[in-house]
């Protein structure tokens, strides 16, 4: 019941059935009677412990990337939402892109282009500092949010790890970073994501710009020089090189 009642309170909407697919599970009625609501997670199940492995098990599929093991999109907005309960300063957005990627798997290939990917994600999660988050938000992007530490030095740790000299095929990363404040945010979870992925994407693009394999901060002028990256209400960054 603890583990089905976090998934719930982190919006998934938690059905439980016997074999018989006809009744609720008692544990999973008290979800229901406790007004916590959702938006889809089917646990097929007949005793208790079933409930909890099944619980556990579909929470990691559905926000977890698969080649990486870094939390996905749904798992970053969990985190945005747990976090955001604190009522944090700030939070900030580290957007890192990997520097003519599609060259890698065009020339090496796919399974070369996924060692890359996975190589690198392993290097960044060694670099992040305690009490952030990590994630693959798509391709060859990943997203840092982090509400305790300084962004700028940690951005810059983020670029310098991926390249590493050794490596068959070397790669480096664009880097963009963002803040949101606490005024900004307004406790609202996913508009706040939405918006602070909106302006690293644009300082990201910036980077791309000034030559790769750099970071850049956004500021408000820069709205004034970029058509919107996406429409405001869908999170999708544009491609990149």
């Amino acid at each position: 019941l603890a583990t089905a009642r976090r998934l719930a309170r982190d919006g998934f909407r938690v059905v439980g059935m016997d074999r018989s697919g006809d009744r609720l599970v008692p544990a999973m009625a008290d979800l229901a009677a406790e007004g916590l609501d959702a938006t889809a997670l089917v646990a097929d199940v007949c005793d208790g412990e079933s409930v909890v492995a099944a619980l556990d098990t579909q929470l990691v599929n559905a926000t977890r990337d698969p080649l990486t093991g870094l939390l996905n999109r749904r798992g970053l907005e969990l985190w945005v939402n747990r976090s955001l309960r604190s009522q944090p300063a700030s939070l900030d957005f580290i957007l890192i892109d990997l520097d003519n990627f599609k060259r890698i798997n065009d020339t090496h290939g796919h399974r070369t282009g996924d060692n890359v990917l996975v190589a690198a994600a392993n290097r960044l999660t060694a670099r992040l500092a305690n009490g952030g988050l990590l994630a693959r938000t798509g391709g060859e992007e990943f997203a840092v949010l982090i509400t305790t530490s300084e962004p700028g030095e940690l951005a810059e740790a983020m670029r310098a790890a991926v390249y590493e000299p050794t490596d068959p095929v070397r790669v480096t990363a664009s880097v963009g970073v963002a803040t949101l404040t606490r005024e900004e945010i307004r406790g609202d979870a996913v508009p706040a994501l939405i918006e602070g992925l909106r302006r690293a994407d644009i300082a990201l693009y910036e980077a791309k710009r000034a030559g790769r394999n750099c970071v850049r901060w956004y500021s408000d002028t820069m709205d004034e020089d970029h058509d919107p990256p996406f429409p405001p209400d869908t999170g999708r960054t544009r491609r990149r090189r």
